[in-house]
Order: C-alpha cells, then structure tokens, then sequence
C-alpha cells in the first residue's frame, strides 16, 4: 500500500478497519465516572480537537485547523464529549448518511484510556444520533488501537483499508 500511495503522489497514514453492522437503537448509556455533553460551542468544540489530536498524537493546531468554526460539528454532527469531574476526556461524533450513521473522530485522552470511555461516548454518541434521525445501521472506520473498541455485531462487517493523504 505504501508503494502505491507513492507512486500517486500520497503519503501513506495509517491501517484502518472499516466496520458496518446494525446495532441501534442501543440503550441510553451511562458511565460511571463520566458525564455527557453535546459539542454545540466553538469551547466545546476545541476541547473536541484537542482530544483527536492528542490521542494520535498531532499538533493540537492541525486538529483545530478542520473543525473550528464549523457549523456541521456543532449542528448536523452528533459529537459527544465524555466529561471526567467537568474536564473533557474522550469523545465521539456520528452523523446520518445514507441512511446510516457514520461514526466520526472517536478519542480518549491518553491519562483516561483502558477505562472504557470510549465505548461509552460511542455509545452515546450513537443514541443520540439514532434518536434524532432514526438509522439502524452504523459504519466507521477504526484505527489498529480503537478496533478492538467495536466489536462487528453478529450482522457486522470488518474489512481492513489503509488511509492516504
């Protein structure tokens, strides 16, 4: 794959997993050591970067750079922070496409992981999304370290892909 990218003209990224199934609804979720937030300020919505960014380990402008000032992030996008004693520690969006939800820019802070935040803020992410626009379906596409966070429901699939820039 890298050699393909290259001789394209694109820089390889990074392995994914790309993963589909029909899990909703789900039940409202709850964890205990976090409450829920929907991102609808622009203070929410950097606090929703700076997670993406320094959990793959970017400088916190380029995560800032693509969502800032959107109103599809804080509109039409269902993102979800997950707070820990009022401080953001993961999050997740979903938005409907399609007829399905697509779930989007999933990240825990790495001081919260292993504690199954981000399975909680999908979670929620995903109920509040299906609540509002009525999908059963979802898709996303997962990193090596975040696969595991999704296991494929009995009706899911899982196909392995590789991202470019």
């Amino acid at each position: 794959m890298r050699a393909a990218a290259e001789k394209a003209g694109l820089a390889y990224g990074f392995p994914g997993t790309g993963m589909a199934g029909d899990p909703l609804p789900v039940p409202e979720p709850s964890h205990p050591d976090l409450t829920f937030e929907r991102v609808t300020t622009e203070e929410q919505l950097r606090a929703y970067a700076d997670l993406n960014s320094r959990a793959h380990g970017f400088p916190l402008d380029h995560g800032r750079d693509g969502l800032l000032g959107s109103t599809l992030w804080k509109g039409r996008v269902h993102a979800c922070l997950g707070l820990r004693d009022g401080v953001p520690v993961t999050c997740a969006g979903t938005v409907e496409a399609d007829g399905r939800l697509f779930v989007a820019l999933v990240a825990t802070a790495p001081e919260g992981e292993r504690r199954g935040y981000g399975e909680a803020v999908t979670r929620k992410a995903l109920y509040e999304g299906a609540r509002a626009t009525g999908p059963n379906r979802a898709t996303l596409h997962a990193t090596a370290a975040g696969a595991p966070v999704y296991p494929a429901s009995a009706s899911g699939r899982t196909r392995r892909w590789a991202s470019t820039a």
